[in-house]
This record gives structure tokens, C-alpha cells and sequence, in this order.
């Protein structure tokens, strides 16, 4: 199992996060997750710093797999608000290839 580690700061978008993790249990020990819009919002961040693809790939396997957990209105909130746009379409074309 592989994990990214997100800390918590004082701004909106952490906060939204914070309220709205998930919770499931692993092998018998309850875990909370951040919710996949806020990790799909922070990859399409770290895109824009860095460059690597490998994040884009990461969007469109996770858009793949859990489509329908997907709220993909608090998504475009969040991407307008970081203007995050051409990463977004960067990220919907990468499952493409």
C-alpha cells in the first residue's frame, strides 16, 4: 500500500478536506483518507510546480477507477478558485494515451 501525505494548514481548502475525510477500516484498524476530490485538486497543484506527469497519470487513473465517487462539481470549484484549468484538461486528456 502506498500513501501521500497532505498536512493540514489554515486555509479553506484544507479545512473543506479535514471535514470531509473518509473513513474505512484496514485490516481491522479504522484509518481516514482525505476525499479524492482534494487529492485530484493537489495533484493538479503539484503538476503546475513540478511538471511531472506522473500526477496527471495518477488524475486520470483515479478518474478511471472511481468515477462514480467522484464529485466532480466540488472538483471544478476548487479548480477555478486555483485557476487550475489547463492542468485539469492536461489531467482528463492523460487517460487517453
Amino acid at each position: 500500500m502506498r500513501a501521500d501525505v497532505y498536512l493540514a494548514g489554515d486555509d479553506p481548502f484544507h479545512s473543506w478536506a479535514l471535514d470531509h475525510r473518509v473513513a474505512r477500516t484496514i485490516e481491522g484498524t479504522p484509518v481516514q483518507f482525505a476525499p479524492i476530490e482534494y487529492v485530484i485538486v493537489y495533484k493538479l497543484l503539484y503538476f503546475r510546480m513540478g511538471g511531472s506527469d506522473r500526477h496527471l497519470r495518477d488524475i486520470a487513473r483515479m478518474l478511471r477507477i472511481s468515477a462514480t465517487e467522484i464529485d466532480l462539481a466540488v472538483i471544478e470549484r476548487w479548480i477555478d478558485r486555483y485557476r487550475l484549468d489547463t492542468e485539469w484538461d492536461r489531467a482528463r486528456g492523460a487517460g487517453e494515451d
